[in-house]
């Protein structure tokens, strides 16, 4: 299959190096020319739990190179919209458009600008961590669940089978509005408090202050997940949020890779969104929304921070 692997982060990186060393055609698109072709000089090198590998999968920007059977949206939440617009410009219509991002909100984008096109979204957890421009770490291994949306189960049995091909442990679902609440769930508790703290996942369980917040920001986002009427994929879901940071310990959560490289955070699309979410449902987020303003306030003044001498 000949897939089009959109955002050149972590997981991005990740998965065209899985896919292209598992005998698929692979293509990366970047936004940016010039980054583009220094990956595409240097190659995609992997490291990690899945072995070591130095693979020249072909970077475009501003352009795709080959028509692709299979887009996956890998870029940061904030970029979907951009991202869309680029590929309803540059795509025949009919193409299957999967999202495998973070946040909620993704799916929602998709179907609205790339209309003409197959829609399906899915959760991964699969642990990447970008050590440099087209050098990703594969951390630890999780399983890929990719909802049906609006393909047959045939195509989306096509796509599973092309990633358990290439050492991705992967299943279809009919419906994975849950598993994409779950997964927005654990990074509420997770993520953002790492970023403020600037510590690894397994500090979040092992600190008895921390893990107090990690806690009301849980139980806060449980009450929204509630209103809506979601059901989500574990019983036990503050312990399932323990859990994933204690089985992740050693993780660097995406959110804090962002804040020490100085780069906007995914925050509008994990607590952000149950902020948003909680005033549409007259659910009051409190500690949600003060933890997004912090996070937003890192964003906006790392010039400005102080430097110990």
């Amino acid at each position: 299959m000949r897939f089009l692997i959109v955002g050149p982060g972590a997981v991005g990186c990740l998965l065209s190096c899985l896919l292209f060393r598992g005998g698929q055609e692979v293509e990366l698109l970047d936004y940016r020319q010039d980054r583009a072709e220094r990956i595409s000089k240097s190659g995609l090198r992997l490291e990690g739990v899945s072995g070591e590998g130095h693979y020249y999968v072909p970077v475009s920007a501003g352009a795709i190179l080959r028509d692709p059977d299979i887009v996956i949206l890998c870029v940061k939440a904030y970029k979907t919209r951009e991202a869309c617009e680029f590929l309803k410009a540059h795509l025949e219509t009919q193409k299957v458009v999967l999202t495998l991002q973070n946040g909620v909100g993704n799916r929602e984008i998709m179907e609205e600008v790339l209309s003409q096109h197959l829609i399906t979204a899915g959760v991964t957890s699969e642990g990447a961590t970008l050590l440099g421009e087209g050098h990703v770490r594969h951390a630890g291994k999780g399983e890929t669940i990719i909802g049906r949306g609006s393909l047959s189960p045939t195509q989306v049995q096509e796509i599973v089978d092309a990633f358990v091909a290439s050492g991705l442990n992967t299943r279809w679902a009919e419906d994975v509005t849950g598993l994409i609440w779950g997964k927005l769930l654990v990074n509420v508790g997770i993520n953002a408090l790492t970023a403020i703290a600037r510590v690894r996942n397994g500090v979040l369980v092992q600190n008895e202050n921390l893990k107090a917040v990690m806690s009301l920001l849980v139980k806060e986002a449980l009450e929204v997940i509630g209103e809506k009427g979601i059901k989500l994929p574990f019983e036990h879901p503050l312990e399932k949020v323990f859990e994933v940071a204690k089985n992740t310990g050693q993780n660097i959560s995406s959110m804090l890779q962002d804040v020490l490289k100085e780069k906007r955070t995914e925050i509008s699309f994990m607590n952000g969104a149950i902020v948003s979410e909680g005033k549409k449902l007259g659910v009051p987020t409190p500690l949600n929304e003060l933890i997004t303003r912090l996070v937003m306030g890192i964003e906006e003044t790392h010039d400005r921070r102080v430097i110990p001498s």
